[in-house]
């Protein structure tokens, strides 16, 4: 919800919560691995919270989750997109960039088998990613 609504200050506290060694028996590798199940974790429809911040154009969020964690993996949610592909159809440059710019190997599939590129194609948006 508060990255659907663009609260990065309540995800950013929630991250940093995870972290904290009180929560996790004094061993900070269950905090990295608290805040890598926080970002995976899934709605209904299996949107991640990146999924949520793509899809309302809310950069800063999307800055916030890519960079906590650039080495997960944002897999198709029910509808079969991917957050890259949700970026792409809808024409938010900035977004794809930055995900593009951080995720080490962001998935990039959609709807139709079509990916990130094909629907950019489409709607012969290249100009805007220069």
């Amino acid at each position: 919800m508060a990255a659907r609504h663009g609260h990065a200050d309540v995800v950013k506290f929630l991250l940093d919560e995870c972290k904290k060694t009180y929560q996790n028996d004094h061993d900070q590798k269950l905090g990295i691995k608290s805040t890598k199940l926080m970002l995976q974790m899934t709605n209904e429809a299996k949107d991640t919270a990146l999924h949520e911040a793509v899809r309302y154009n809310h950069l800063d969020m999307a800055q916030l989750l890519t960079r906590e964690d650039p080495s997960l993996p944002y897999d198709a949610n029910t509808a079969g997109e991917t957050p890259l592909y949700l970026a792409a159809e809808r024409g938010y440059a900035k977004v794809l960039k930055e995900i593009l710019g951080t995720c080490d190997s962001p998935a990039d599939h959609g709807l139709y088998d079509r990916t990130a590129l094909h629907v950019a194609i489409i709607r012969n948006d290249m100009g805007k990613y220069n």
